[in-house]
């Protein structure tokens, strides 16, 4: 069972529906933003999840530019990722990449950042049509390449996924 999209219901609501879930005998997914990193770290204690795929926007320079948040405190985001490093839970971390959000300098930042993770996956970004604001687009082929061949140093398992 996949929950993605959960932070405002992480500290209240999901908890008990993860309990029941789990009681049913399904294995949980939750996608997070890591925003909440208390709460995060509830649901992995008491084992209402068993997969954690984690956002990462950015390199710590540039989240908040990435996110659109002058002034963002990037604490919390931090705090989920070192619990996951922590390998308490099975997780993966993930960048939707585009141009010109995200350089190969960028990409080495962040994989110092997150060095030794299990797994790093980089989507490049699609348009749905939907996007607030523009100015951002995928990469071509080669320069997703270089953005993961900039991580790889620090992130040996980074891979592209959806290309």
């Amino acid at each position: 069972c996949l929950f993605t999209g959960g932070e405002p219901l992480l500290r209240r609501e999901l908890p008990a529906l993860l309990r029941s879930i789990k009681e049913l005998g399904y294995a949980v997914k939750l996608d997070t933003n890591g925003s909440h990193p208390e709460a995060l770290r509830a649901v992995v204690a008491t084992g209402l999840v068993d997969y954690v795929a984690m956002d990462i926007k950015n390199s710590p320079a540039k989240y908040a530019a990435t996110v659109g948040l002058p002034g963002f405190d990037l604490t919390p985001v931090r705090q989920s990722a070192a619990l996951l490093l922590e390998g308490t839970v099975d997780y993966e971390f993930r960048t939707t990449v585009c141009a010109p959000l995200h350089t190969p300098r960028d990409m080495e930042e962040l994989g110092r950042w997150l060095k030794g993770a299990r797994r790093y996956f980089l989507p490049p970004f699609a348009d749905s049509g939907a996007l607030v604001g523009g100015g951002v687009s995928p990469p071509s082929e080669d320069e997703i390449k270089a953005l993961r061949d900039s991580v790889l140093p620090d992130i040996p398992s980074t891979q592209i996924r959806g290309q």
